[in-house]
């Protein structure tokens, strides 16, 4: 693989516009792959990159995220904190309709 390294001071880089990106799609379509992708080539320029992984149900990343969801939150607490959500939603349900039926 042929990468072109691009000499830059600091300050030049420090004063280059900031850009962001947000990678959203199906299970399987590329995401993970498209952030390795985007990490080595802003890399390979010269230009920092920072990824943040909110898919705390994605057990292995290939690239290095900087901020990572699956530290602070796991699989199984968010669906146990789903299901009290759903529990508590269904009692409230089931109080409103005996209340108008």
């Amino acid at each position: 693989m042929n990468i072109i390294k691009l000499s830059l001071t600091t300050a030049q880089i420090n004063n280059m516009p900031l850009f962001g990106q947000v990678v959203v799609g199906p299970p399987g379509a590329g995401k993970s792959t498209y952030c390795l992708g985007m990490q080595m080539f802003c890399n390979a320029i010269g230009r920092k990159a920072a990824i943040v992984n909110l898919d705390f149900a994605n057990d292995v990343l290939p690239y290095t995220a900087t901020i990572d969801v699956r530290k602070l939150i796991t699989l199984q607490v968010e669906y146990t904190i789903t299901q009290m959500i759903f529990a508590h939603l269904l009692q409230r349900l089931q109080l409103i309709s005996s209340v108008f039926v």
